[in-house]
């Protein structure tokens, strides 16, 4: 896929903190790199929203596991390990 270029307008300090991270590789390709660990923790995130809206939603519902968890004791009462 073809690149674009955009250009954005940063100050000194940024360039210098910026040079001292590339560690040999190029501003873009750690400027990129950034950019996908941002994007990927802000999807992350709403991801997360999605989530605990859904719980809040629906919230869960405890008696199952109390169920199960009784369930499965009186199984493994009953094993003579």
């Amino acid at each position: 896929m073809a690149k674009k270029i955009v250009q954005v307008p940063v100050d000194e300090l940024f360039i210098k903190k910026l040079d001292k991270v590339c560690a040999g590789r190029s501003r873009a390709e750690v400027m990129r790199r950034a950019f996908i660990q941002y994007y990927d923790l802000m999807n992350e995130k709403k991801l997360d929203e999605i989530y605990l809206a859904g719980y809040k939603k629906t919230p869960s519902d405890s008696s199952i596991a109390e169920a199960q968890k009784k369930t499965i004791s009186d199984i493994f009462m009953g094993e003579s390990w």
